[in-house]
């Protein structure tokens, strides 16, 4: 019997169709759209870790991720040298039972992220593979020719949606797969691969770099006393703060609901951080009016140098983290944020 011969059973039926409905509340937002197929999909196949790479270029990036693979968004990979780039060009589902056997993987990126099996499916739009949506597990032959008829039908789910938030081309798919919709500026995956490319570059270079982590105070009061829908414009108005103070060689992201990052280049030592902290801090702690009501808002800011802080995303976003919390911390003992004239 083929390997796609096989039929999701009945639950694994009524988990795709409710996926399917669930699409529609999110319209227009791929990136919601992308993490709820890929979580639904780890779901049924059992897998510990699920992704969904776009292809750009020569590259494949990894756009949206889960489980075990969580750490793993933003990672660029060379399309030559994976069975993703194998399953793009083939355009066809690909099944590895144990990549210790298999010579169509990198061997040596599956060791380094404890991988021994996965299923790889393409997003196919107009005969065109625009990505992979794949699942994965650390133990080899993890996953039945059901499962493999799952992926294929949730990366139909995921190529359709594809295509409905976007008519226009590869260059706007990947833009909204990069960009937050709420805000529009980039998003956590964006921020991670510029973020990867500009440590590369200051390794290289032997310049400095600074991580921001920014987190909203005053979110809840609002959401608790407004509604979302202020929370929401609280938001969007933080965002817009924060990229007016940026350069164009520094990148300002939305990594979570009400959280930020910004990576800046070109960073001399702290205390040009600190500068640049303080008059961050000024602009984003003004009041907000909406619709005749005030809102208080601000944020409580982290950062960490490279690489005196560390030499990794992971590391610098951490210290930058821990940081950010102390200061939230400090704040709270000494009240709201101040309310600032100009």
């Amino acid at each position: 019997m083929s390997r796609l011969a096989a039929t999701p059973d009945s639950s694994q039926l009524l988990a795709i169709i409710r996926a399917q409905h669930d699409i529609t509340r999110y319209g227009l937002d791929l990136n919601s759209v992308m993490s709820l197929v890929l979580e639904t999909t780890q779901r049924l196949t059992g897998a510990n870790a699920g992704a969904i790479e776009l292809v750009e270029g020569r590259q494949m990036i990894y756009r949206a991720v889960s489980g075990a693979a969580s750490h793993m968004l933003g990672l660029v990979l060379d399309m030559d040298a994976s069975l993703s780039g194998t399953c793009v060009k083939s355009r066809q589902v690909l099944h590895c039972d144990d990549s210790e056997t298999d010579q169509r993987v990198d061997r040596a990126a599956c060791r380094s992220v404890g991988l021994r099996s996965m299923i790889v499916a393409p997003l196919l739009r107009d005969h065109q593979a625009l990505g992979v949506v794949k699942v994965m597990s650390p133990t080899p032959h993890a996953f039945s020719d059901r499962d493999i008829a799952v992926l294929q039908l949730m990366s139909d789910l995921i190529a359709a949606a594809m295509y409905n938030a976007d008519q226009q081309g590869q260059d706007k798919l990947y833009k909204k797969a990069s960009t937050d919709f709420l805000t529009g500026i980039p998003n956590r995956s964006r921020f991670m691969e510029h973020g990867g490319n500009a440590i590369a570059l200051a390794k290289r270079e032997s310049h400095k770099l600074a991580m921001l982590m920014l987190d909203v105070d005053g979110l809840k009061a609002v959401n608790d006393s407004f509604g979302h829908f202020y929370g929401d414009v609280a938001i969007q108005e933080i965002a817009s703060r924060i990229q007016s103070m940026v350069r164009q060689s520094d990148l300002a992201a939305r990594i979570g609901g009400d959280e930020f990052a910004v990576m800046l280049s070109g960073v001399h030592d702290w205390k040009s951080v600190e500068v640049f902290i303080s008059r961050l801090t000024r602009v984003c702690d003004r009041p907000l009016e909406v619709a005749g009501n005030m809102l208080d808002i601000g944020v409580s800011i982290g950062a960490a140098l490279y690489p005196k802080d560390g030499d990794s995303m992971d590391q610098l976003m951490a210290v930058a983290d821990g940081r950010m919390y102390e200061a939230k911390r400090q704040r709270k003992l000494v009240g709201a944020p101040p309310q600032l004239d100009g």
